[in-house]
């Protein structure tokens, strides 16, 4: 989600129809388009449907997190995050760049001074990036490329409206992978795969067309706990800049 970070904001704050034109030369062809049209349009509506549940699933979700973003050249940038969930509309998303051999080693970094800050209450978001001293304030309906955090924060039904949703389920693990595919060849985003495991989130990854990729590995999961709402309360020292947009 940064230039990782970047890419999740606009890519991991990402995530947010096109014509199929069918020439048929005869009636029973046309009804047979006709017909394998609502039968993948009933598998894409199942997908969304099983999506939206596993995502409201859990009412709170804390986890910390890997992160490994991937340029086209082949040039990794990692990072070490953590993100509180707590439901409707409120989400902390806490960014520290690390070399990749510490994600390598799972070893996570001593300090949490963290190099970027997303919070998100209701339908507003802050980006509090500290060496800086700045927060960028915007509206979270302002932010069409930030699927992803509308996707977690419960706009899912309307996040899902600009993509096709596939589902591939594992039964040997309980595991379920979504992928998402935005129906506007133009999006910042070329796919978003998103992995549960009984009904957990495990893993999101992010594509762009650029051949850009950002993975998200969590862990030390937990869900249905309580948190409190000053969690989600940024804490600011008085000489940090507040940039109001959108």
């Amino acid at each position: 989600m940064f230039k990782i970070k970047q890419l999740f904001i606009q890519g991991v704050l990402f995530l947010l129809c096109y014509a199929m034109a069918i020439t048929v030369s005869v009636a029973e062809n046309s009804t047979n388009n006709h017909r394998n049209a609502d039968h993948n349009s009933d598998f894409v509506a199942a997908a969304n449907s099983h999506l939206v549940e596993f995502l409201k699933a859990a009412k709170t979700y804390q986890a910390d997190f890997w992160q490994i973003g991937e340029a086209a050249a082949g040039r990794l940038e990692c990072a070490y995050g953590r993100l509180l969930l707590k439901q409707p509309g409120q989400l902390l998303w806490q960014v520290k760049n690390i070399d990749c051999q510490q994600v390598q080693a799972f070893k996570a970094p001593a300090d949490q001074q963290w190099d970027q800050i997303i919070l998100t209450k209701q339908q507003s978001v802050k980006i509090y990036q500290p060496l800086l001293e700045q927060v960028i304030e915007r509206s979270l309906g302002s932010l069409d490329d930030a699927v992803p955090v509308k996707l977690l924060t419960g706009a899912s039904v309307q996040a899902l409206a600009g993509f096709d949703v596939r589902e591939q389920s594992k039964s040997a693990d309980q595991s379920q992978l979504f992928i998402l595919s935005p129906k506007n060849k133009q999006s910042l985003v070329s796919k978003i795969e998103i992995a549960f495991k009984n009904k957990e989130l495990q893993k999101m990854t992010v594509l762009t067309p650029l051949g850009q990729s950002t993975k998200l590995q969590f862990f030390n999961i937990k869900i249905n706990q309580i948190l409190p709402s000053s969690l989600f309360e940024l804490k600011l020292p008085k000489e940090v800049d507040i940039v109001k947009q959108g």
